[in-house]
């Protein structure tokens, strides 16, 4: 997604607050693009999560 104001850039990562996100910044005026569009950047926003963390989630929705 891209914020052509703020020329801030976010890459998605699935289960990584993804949606979470993704919903936030296309209620805020963020549009999705393609990296291979013409675009200025100042800055890139990457959500990752403790792998461990994310694993416990994962395997306690499994098991119930």
């Amino acid at each position: 997604m891209y914020n052509s104001d703020l020329k801030r850039c976010y890459i998605n990562i699935p289960k990584n607050a993804s949606s979470f996100i993704k919903e936030t910044f296309k209620d805020t005026g963020w549009v999705y693009s393609t990296v291979n569009s013409p675009m200025t950047i100042d800055a890139t926003i990457v959500v990752l999560r403790d792998p461990i963390d994310r694993w416990i989630t994962g395997i306690a929705q499994h098991i119930t």
